[in-house]
């Protein structure tokens, strides 16, 4: 039996150049609990060598695994209709201890459509980094739309979040309240007292006031 007691992250190192989308990283306790990530969503920069730094936090676990009695770790692979043969190597598995010097909430690099909306047409509703919920909200005559950029490449290489928003922003609908929208990403209860800024990357033609939410 193991317990992850004061430990951050888990750490290792992947040469994966075919790593399915299905890819699965698990931990197991001894309660019979078990929580599953897509390994392909924690890849990070690659060195020179070829090889892949995966760095996951461990509260994405939280809320499906007892984190303090853990009994196993597991890599799978599934669905083979996407990708049936192939090749991983893996190496350097650790827990990492302390307060990461930064915690990455989301990078919108993969992004997996949750639960009961998975299929829901206009309905956006993801998973972030920590494996909790992210969605739009909207009230009165206000509106929002959550996408993901796929087509314009940052500066980092990367994908980014679309937040469109509209309507009548601001209208006073009496018993109804006024009409507001806006985008929510869970942090899953973590302490954030030992960090002392939050960042985050902002652009586009208007940008709103941000009234309480950040």
């Amino acid at each position: 039996m193991a317990t992850t007691t004061g430990h951050c992250a888990l750490d290792l190192k992947c040469d994966a150049g075919r790593l399915p989308p299905t890819a699965l990283i698990s931990l197991a306790d001894t309660r019979g609990g078990e929580g599953k990530l897509r390994l392909d969503r924690y890849l990070r920069t690659t060195n020179t060598d070829g090889w892949f730094a995966v760095n996951i936090p461990l509260v994405a676990f939280a809320g499906s695994v007892d984190l303090e009695h853990l009994k196993a770790l597991a890599l799978g692979f599934q669905n083979s209709a996407v990708l049936n043969r192939g090749r991983v190597y893996v190496d350097n598995i650790r827990l990492e201890a302390g307060t990461p010097s930064r915690l990455l909430v989301d990078d919108f690099e993969v992004n997996i459509q949750r639960g009961d909306h998975a299929r829901a047409v206009g309905i956006h509703e993801f998973e972030n980094l920590l494996n909790q919920r992210t969605y739009e909200f909207a009230n009165g005559a206000a509106a929002i739309r959550m996408d993901i950029d796929q087509n314009r490449q940052m500066d980092d290489g990367g994908r980014s979040l679309i937040l469109s928003y509209g309507g009548s922003i601001g209208l006073d609908l009496k018993e109804a309240g006024f009409s507001f929208s806006g985008w929510h990403t869970g942090l899953a209860g973590i302490n954030v007292s030992p960090y002392t800024l939050m960042k985050l990357r902002v652009r586009g033609k208007r940008v709103a006031k941000l009234h309480g939410y950040i």
